[in-house]
């Protein structure tokens, strides 16, 4: 997916170590500065989308994960699917971001997750893991 020509992206929580605190808008090419990615807006090369967020500087993936509303059927689901979870930590523990993908959206709607070889109880409506789950895969 390439960057429009111009326009402005929005910029979430997961930017504060790149010195973008909270929310904020800024224009595509202050984005490109801040990245490091060459951007000029003359509609040339721009950058992927993959590029601008620095993704893979950003995001730690983790494979084998799995996603419930019951601690038993997180192990489960883990062993079934092997989901693809990332966290803007590289040790994942308690006040971690769980994200289904690396744009970033955050995994909602479930009680506990498998990830990093452990079970969690996470927020099912922003994605924060809380706690250890009581029980183990």
């Amino acid at each position: 997916m390439a960057l429009p020509a111009s326009g402005q992206i929005e910029f979430r929580d997961f930017n504060l170590d790149r010195g973008v605190a909270g929310s904020a808008q800024i224009t595509l090419a202050q984005a490109a500065d801040v990245y490091g990615v060459s951007y000029d807006g003359s509609g040339g090369d721009p950058a992927s989308m993959d590029e601008f967020y620095g993704l893979n500087t950003i995001f730690t993936m983790y494979d084998g994960c799995g996603r419930s509303n019951t601690n038993g059927g997180v192990c489960s689901d883990a062993a079934n699917n092997n989901r693809t979870f990332y966290s803007d930590c590289s040790n994942i523990g308690v006040g971690c971001v769980v994200y289904t993908d690396k744009y970033p959206n955050a995994l909602t709607g479930y009680d506990y997750v498998y990830i990093g070889g452990l079970a969690w109880i996470i927020n099912s409506s922003n994605g924060v893991i809380s706690e250890l789950a009581p029980e183990q895969c």
